[in-house]
């Protein structure tokens, strides 16, 4: 990907493209796909910040966050933390996926 997004000159993060591969689960059409997607959101470039919100993933560090509260058995915090995820639209079993991974 890094190679075709270099050729047509756009921008892109690390970051954003790991997650992009990562969701494509290997598949080349399937990234090209979500990469386009995500171009489409943001034309200037494919940021980290775009490719989790037009991928419907949770970002890393609400996942940290939320282990740090289990760790600390925490269950204040590790409710306030899942209904905090819940509220921006993320689904419960992109959830509860994410926290296996």
């Amino acid at each position: 990907m890094k190679n075709i997004l270099g050729k047509e000159n756009i921008s892109y993060e690390d970051e954003a493209l790991f997650l992009i591969a990562e969701k494509a689960d290997g598949a080349m059409r399937d990234a090209l796909s979500f990469t386009d997607s995500v171009l489409n959101f943001s034309p200037e470039c494919i940021s980290r910040e775009a490719a989790y919100k037009v991928l419907n993933v949770v970002d890393t560090q609400k996942y940290f966050d939320l282990v740090s509260c289990l760790l600390e058995k925490d269950i204040f915090n590790t409710i306030l933390k899942c209904n905090e995820i819940l509220a921006e639209g993320y689904d419960v079993i992109n959830l509860a996926y994410g926290l296996l991974n």
